[in-house]
């Protein structure tokens, strides 16, 4: 469990309620955007390889290449107690919260590039995996 990770789209959605009606949040990558940013379209998020205006959403990523060493990284797959063997790299997530989008791709990416994609689209507003 990366309580580091679920605790910043956590304490990113608390942050955002609290500093009022249009903020963006965004505590290293994951994100709320609360209102309509400076133009009212949206607050500009770089999402993959293009940049999405998010209004009242959460963005998180994960992945495993960022906090890793040689013969495994940080996330833990609670099946086997051990570094997730997954043939993805990378998971983002859109969601209508920071720790929504957290938690949804934190799965995703445990449960992979064929498994992942058909979980994410009964729950996430969008999502990228490389």
């Amino acid at each position: 469990m990366d309580l580091g990770g679920l605790a910043k789209g956590w304490l990113a959605d608390r942050l955002a309620r609290d500093l009022g009606e249009n903020v963006l949040v965004n505590l290293c990558g994951d994100l709320y955007a609360r209102g309509g940013g400076t133009t009212g379209e949206g607050w500009p998020v770089g999402f993959g390889d293009r940049t999405l205006l998010l209004r009242d959403l959460g963005a998180a990523t994960s992945g495993t290449t960022k906090r890793a060493w040689a013969g495994g990284h940080h996330l833990i797959d609670p099946r086997t107690g051990r570094p997730a063997q997954t043939d993805l790299s990378e998971v983002s997530v859109l969601a209508s919260t920071a720790t929504d989008a957290e938690i949804y791709a934190k799965v995703a990416l445990l449960l992979g590039s064929v498994e992942g994609p058909k979980w994410l689209a009964t729950l996430a507003h969008g999502w990228v995996i490389t």
